[in-house]
């Protein structure tokens, strides 16, 4: 399969169950062998059969495994070891309803039809950083052998640190619990993300503004990882140019209609500007809602965001000189594959970082062509076919 390049331990196994998730029905039973390369000149091979891929699918930004193993990365995890089959949870620091999310599940419980596994369960924190501990106490209660744990941020460090001395599993996705007491972090690199964009913003400013700009900031939650990593690049940029100066800066939780509001209040007090930046998520959208409600020319604008369906969208129809950086929804399959790997008592490795997704306008209209049936909320980066995407998402569009 072309998805074969994210395993990275040895799978070959009969899987005897059915995969339930609480709002979905049991999909039909899976046999499956799957051979995995564990270096080498098969590992050469895969990874350019991932490359040959991408070229078809128009995705740039994500290499095998993600990151770089060194030696003293690799985690034994005998003592974790549990006769199959498994139940394994996954903790969501957001609201349900999201197509984002959806997706980021469907990829999870695709994944595990390959496995013996009965039952995956699914909570959503709503931004609610008690409610998310609560939920990581509840799935154990439930019975999860292993949660995949996508935490809102630094305060759920002392849940991660307190399970890891109890040796109960877990994996980090998306965002840094700021510690590293845990089994495996399979996270999207977002420092490598907020990077991407000011890299691209400062060449355009150099290039067509003569090194000066006003920039208004759309950041997303404050005190949360995945915005702080990405925020810190553009600041880090704006430090190193004098002629560059951030004009206004708030927060729109990484949705569009909050960052609608917030970027109308900012164009009424600091009109004269230059450029957007939009830390991710839908935000970039109603970043572009906002402007031309004001009157502004979104074309005259230089813009930055995440690639969500919507904001390239109007990339493309209203001709903004934009770039993209991406979290991909299939990362899921890769952090199920580490926590059956644990499961089993293979060896991991402890923190596998993948770089985000890269876009450049020309790339921008291409995955419009591609993808442009998805609803606006959602990401590319699946490895779901069309005819699931539509289904999954139907809800949505």
């Amino acid at each position: 399969m072309k998805y074969n390049f994210l395993i990275i331990g040895l799978v070959i196994g009969l899987v005897v169950g059915s995969v339930a998730v609480w709002f979905a029905k049991p999909p039909e039973i899976v046999e499956k062998v799957v051979e995995v390369p564990v270096g080498g000149e098969e590992l050469e091979a895969l990874q350019a059969e991932f490359e040959e891929y991408k070229e078809s699918v128009g995705f740039h930004g994500a290499n095998i495994g993600g990151g770089l193993a060194l030696p003293n990365q690799w985690v034994d995890t005998t003592k974790y070891a549990k006769d199959s089959p498994w139940k394994i949870g996954v903790s969501i620091p957001h609201a349900k309803g999201i197509p984002f999310l959806s997706l980021y599940v469907a990829e999870i419980m695709d994944e595990a039809k390959n496995y013996p596994i009965t039952e995956v369960m699914v909570t959503y924190a709503n931004d609610d950083l008690e409610k998310q501990m609560s939920d990581v106490r509840y799935l154990i209660e439930r019975g999860a052998d292993l949660i995949i744990l996508c935490p809102l941020g630094a305060g759920m460090k002392g849940i991660v640190e307190e399970l890891y001395e109890e040796d109960y599993p877990i994996v980090i996705d998306w965002a840094d619990p700021f510690t590293d007491k845990y089994v495996a972090n399979t996270s999207v690199n977002n420092c490598l993300f907020g990077e991407y964009n000011a890299l691209w913003l400062e060449e355009q400013i150099n290039e067509k503004l003569g090194g000066e700009a006003k920039i208004i900031m759309m950041s997303a939650v404050e005190g949360y990882t995945n915005t702080v990593e990405r925020d810190m690049k553009l600041e880090e940029m704006v430090e190193r140019n004098p002629g560059i100066e951030i004009v206004a800066k708030d927060y729109g939780g990484y949705l569009a209609s909050e960052a609608k509001k917030k970027m109308e209040d900012m164009l009424a007090a600091h009109p004269d500007f230059d450029a957007i930046w939009s830390t991710g998520g839908w935000m970039g959208s109603g970043c572009v809602d906002a402007l031309v409600e004001a009157g502004y020319d979104p074309s005259e604008i230089l813009m930055v965001g995440e690639w969500s369906i919507g904001f390239m969208r109007k990339i493309v129809n209203y001709d903004i000189p934009a770039h993209v950086s991406g979290h991909a929804p299939y990362t899921g399959r890769y952090s199920l594959q580490v926590a059956v790997n644990i499961l089993r008592g293979m060896p991991v490795v402890h923190s596998t970082i993948h770089p985000p997704g890269d876009y450049d306008r020309e790339e921008i209209d291409m995955a419009i062509e591609k993808y442009g049936f998805l609803p606006d909320d959602a990401y590319v980066g699946s490895l779901i076919s069309e005819e699931e995407l539509r289904e999954i998402l139907e809800e949505f569009m």
